[in-house]
Parts: C-alpha cells; structure tokens; sequence
C-alpha cells in the first residue's frame, strides 16, 4: 500500500528498522531513547509505522514535553503580554490625568472676573 502511495505521489522511502529491534525506552546513561523513538527524535526517519507502546515512563515524558512546550510558548507570549500591560497602563494614566486637567481648570473657574462681579 505504502509502495502504491508512494508511486502514485512521486516519493521513495525505505524500510528501516532499529538496531535494537525495539519500540524504544530511554537510557538515562546516554540521556537519548531507543529504538524507533529514538530513530524519530534523532531525525533518521520522518515516519513511524507499528505499535507504539505508552507506558508509565512515556507518560512522564510526555507531559514533560507538554510542560516544555508551554514554558516556551509563555516565553515567546511575555513581551507581547508586557507591552499589552503597559499600553493599558498608559491608557489609564492618560484617563486620570485628563480627569486630573479638568478638576484643576474647574478649580480655577472662582479666579475669573465673572466671579467676582455683582
């Protein structure tokens, strides 16, 4: 099927197997994964075909990576969430002190000649 596809769609792929023949676990030695994890996060193969078994260590490391991932979008937000907070800042400084403008020129309205005029 995957030979029809690829005939049809005009690409090549080649069957590659892992050296370990495994679906891959992680080596805390090495800090990598094996198998075909390993085979997909290293960048040798761009698609994983068969089972693929999710255990308790490879619920752990996804959400790890989840957390990372949200970390990094919270990074690249910051500045945009920063320059939101002092643009609203600045909106409401400008209100108060136009509030603040208006008060001193009413303040000043008993100074004017009409005032004092019978």
């Amino acid at each position: 099927m995957l030979r029809a596809a690829a005939d049809s769609l005009g690409f090549s792929f080649e069957v590659l197997n892992p050296a370990d023949r495994t679906w891959g676990r992680f080596d805390p030695k090495e800090r990598r994964w094996t198998g075909k994890r390993g085979l997909m996060l290293d960048g040798r193969v761009d698609l994983l075909v068969g089972g693929v078994a999710v255990t308790p260590g490879t619920v752990k490391v996804i959400v790890l990576m989840l957390l990372l991932l949200l970390f990094r979008i919270l990074l690249l937000l910051l500045p945009l969430l920063l320059l939101l907070l002092m643009l609203f800042l600045l909106l409401l400084l400008l209100s108060h002190l136009r509030l603040l403008v208006v008060h001193l020129l009413r303040s000043l309205v008993p100074l004017s000649r009409s005032t004092w005029r019978g």
